[in-house]
């Protein structure tokens, strides 16, 4: 069992290199940032194009998805809630990755950042 938790966890991840390809292509991902609530609001800087959706409320905004061919979530640091985030989504049947690292890697990476309003 926590070979095959493993097995889908490591199909379900994008690192920052492929991401930032990606986001470039001319089939970008639909980028959602699920950065716990006090976390979002602490810090105006998102990746450029991303959407926050509430992490804590996954299964009512995961039905608008099911268009989306490629998704991907970024949390802090890749960890759990981009993990649990990107899961649920693909347990509703929509392809979603999780970004490795998360924003931090990201930004060390010198990805493209805007500053939302708020």
């Amino acid at each position: 069992m926590i070979q095959t938790e493993q097995a889908e966890q490591t199909r379900q991840i994008v690192s920052v290199a492929e991401f930032m390809r990606e986001l470039s292509s001319a089939n970008p991902p639909a980028v959602i940032d699920v950065r716990k609530r006090p976390a979002f609001e602490a810090d105006t800087l998102q990746v450029v194009g991303a959407v926050w959706l509430d992490p804590e409320q996954v299964a009512s905004w995961a039905p608008a998805l099911t268009q989306q061919q490629n998704v991907v979530v970024y949390c802090i640091k890749g960890h759990e809630v981009g993990i649990n985030c990107a899961s649920a989504l693909n347990s509703a049947g929509i392809a979603a990755r999780y970004l490795e690292g998360g924003l931090e890697a990201y930004k060390q990476a010198g990805g493209m950042l805007a500053r939302r309003a708020g």
